[in-house]
């Protein structure tokens, strides 16, 4: 009886080493944010002892006591290393400079952003400020007559008054300015190319953008821009409320959805051409490097790099016999990119992609059989049809199945992202699963071909993109139709307070609700209707309290 009680004690959650050391990493760095701008005592961290032992006492780790203190070790080690890890980049970034003062600066330029109102803001690194060099890179404003010739990779020299970043903006934390170092600002008066420099990504990024810009038309091509690199600073601000209302904003954040088509389309290529006589590992190399430079024109944001990880992840674990587990990848490719900038634990972008990932991981499968039960009664009950019989699934079926099995992916990340979206935006989109139903499938199909059309178009001369990208512009401006004639507004959720206290209530009630605790049905029932009460009474609380 004492064994088997220690067995059902050990066994009540699945154990993913890689998904807990990233929660503890997470946990380290979240705590240095309290402690580092609210003042938190690091006295607290004796109280947080214990749940390095909760993942032990929950989870079947090991068979010997040396296995579980191991891991024990592991997790206060992550926890520390997010701790300092965010601390000490936070004590570099606002390391020395802190004039607001007119001066000369020098840099290169990085990125160029176009934004609807008229103006640029150049993004600059390897700064001088009078000719003092500086750590960290500056975002230099002015109209976009002033820099209408600056090119990537070009030296300027610029002359107007130079400030700080505020790290804070309406009260939330500016991860992006942190992650990316970006220290200063400025509005540039004069502005003047003194050189050049070269570097590949950005050559090809600037390639690219300009053949996009000569082959499509200015909202078109602003879309286009957005959808292959992730910039949407040219994209007109109604138009993109509009997207971001209905739901599909995402699509311009470079992740899954991008990465996952273009590696789809190279496995294609390599399959359906003379390349696949080429080894299998060979073809891994390959398609990983076509993939790294595709990120690396990117900018290596936080959910391409997710997306990449994962990816790779996957594919290697197939050509090895390994099955991969999606949970397990989150927590690699979070441990990654955490390790490199902890910043990025609090960007709305990193929280928003594993958020899905994590959903999907934790939900989709029990959402998928609900599913399949209601097909089943549909056709038992309904068509009469015995599901018993052995016979081949018919065209209607593979349709449902096809279409559950993506609704069940669609809502499980809507609800593990819908307090994020409440919380930053105050908002949650009702039209979100119907234009996901529309726009996933059809950027994942054509976001290969479109890819591949650009490329084409950079290597021929410049007057060719017009002729190449005619189909995609005109598919782009149809589609966009869509967002001039209804307002998706109308149909959000808004003015719903969300606490971020609400959070861990709010998750542990989704993880009772799936399939990963191994508990009676009663008890995660219980459970979860405890976790949801808390949840809403936290948010209650907070209501009348703002």
């Amino acid at each position: 009886m004492i064994k088997a009680g220690k067995k059902i004690q050990c066994k009540l959650l699945n154990f993913r080493p890689a998904f807990f050391l990233a929660l503890f990493l997470s946990l380290g760095i979240a705590f240095s944010y309290a402690h580092y701008f609210n003042g938190l005592s690091v006295w607290w961290i004796l109280c947080l002892f214990p749940l390095a032992a909760a993942p032990i006492l929950l989870c079947a780790i090991g068979k010997e006591i040396w296995d579980k203190l191991i891991f024990v070790c592991l997790f206060c080690s992550l926890f520390f290393i997010g701790f300092f890890g965010f601390t000490l980049e936070m004590d570099g970034y606002f390391d020395r400079y802190n004039g607001t003062n007119q001066g000369v600066v020098y840099g290169r330029v990085i990125e160029i952003r176009e934004y609807a109102d008229g103006t640029i803001g150049l993004v600059l690194d390897r700064i001088s400020i009078e000719g003092e060099e500086e750590k960290g890179k500056l975002v230099a404003y002015m109209p976009a007559s002033l820099g209408e010739e600056i090119r990537l990779t070009d030296k300027v020299s610029l002359v107007g008054r130079v400030g700080r970043q505020n790290v804070f903006y309406e009260d939330f934390f500016q991860a992006k300015r942190v992650k990316r170092d970006i220290r200063f600002s400025m509005q540039a008066e004069k502005i003047e190319v003194v050189g050049k420099s070269f570097n590949l990504f950005l050559l090809c990024r600037q390639r690219a953008e300009y053949a996009i810009s000569a082959g499509m038309n200015g909202e078109t091509a602003a879309v286009a821009k957005a959808l292959l690199f992730g910039s949407t600073y040219a994209i007109d601000e109604g138009l993109y409320e509009n997207i971001r209302m209905g739901g599909i904003a995402h699509i311009f954040a470079v992740s899954g959805l991008h990465m996952g088509a273009l590696f789809g389309f190279c496995l294609l290529l390599f399959r359906k051409t003379g390349l696949s006589r080429i080894s299998k590992w060979m073809r891994f190399c390959l398609i990983a490097g076509i993939c790294l430079f595709y990120a690396g024109i990117c900018g290596f944001t936080s959910s391409v790099v997710r997306a990449l990880v994962m990816c790779l992840i996957v594919y290697a674990s197939k050509l090895i016999g390994v099955k991969s587990d999606l949970l397990e990848n989150v927590g690699v490719a979070a441990m990654l990119i955490l390790l490199l900038s902890p910043s990025s634990f609090f960007e709305v972008g990193f929280q928003l992609s594993f958020g899905a990932c994590v959903g999907i991981g934790v939900l989709s499968k029990r959402i998928g059989q609900v599913f399949d039960e209601i097909g089943v009664r549909f056709k038992t009950r309904v068509l009469k049809i015995d599901v018993n019989e052995d016979k081949p699934r018919g065209l209607g079926e593979q349709v449902y199945l096809a279409v559950s099995s993506f609704l069940a992916v669609s809502f499980s990340a809507q609800i593990f992202t819908a307090p994020l979206l409440l919380y930053y935006f105050g908002y949650i989109s009702g039209a979100g699963i119907l234009l996901n139903c529309l726009f996933i499938p059809l950027v994942s199909a054509v976001f290969g071909g479109l890819l591949c059309l650009i490329t084409v178009a950079c290597l021929l001369p410049i007057v060719c993109a017009k002729v190449l990208l005619f189909l995609p512009s005109a598919v782009l401006s149809g589609l966009l139709l869509l967002f001039d004639f209804v307002n998706f507004s109308k149909f959000a959720v808004k003015g719903i307070l969300f606490s971020v206290y609400a959070f861990v209530p709010y998750f542990l009630a989704c993880s009772f609700a799936s399939d990963k605790w191994n508990l009676k049905s009663k008890a995660k029932i219980c459970l979860f209707f405890a976790s949801i009460g808390y949840t809403g009474l936290v948010n209650i609380l907070f209501s009348l309290a703002f």
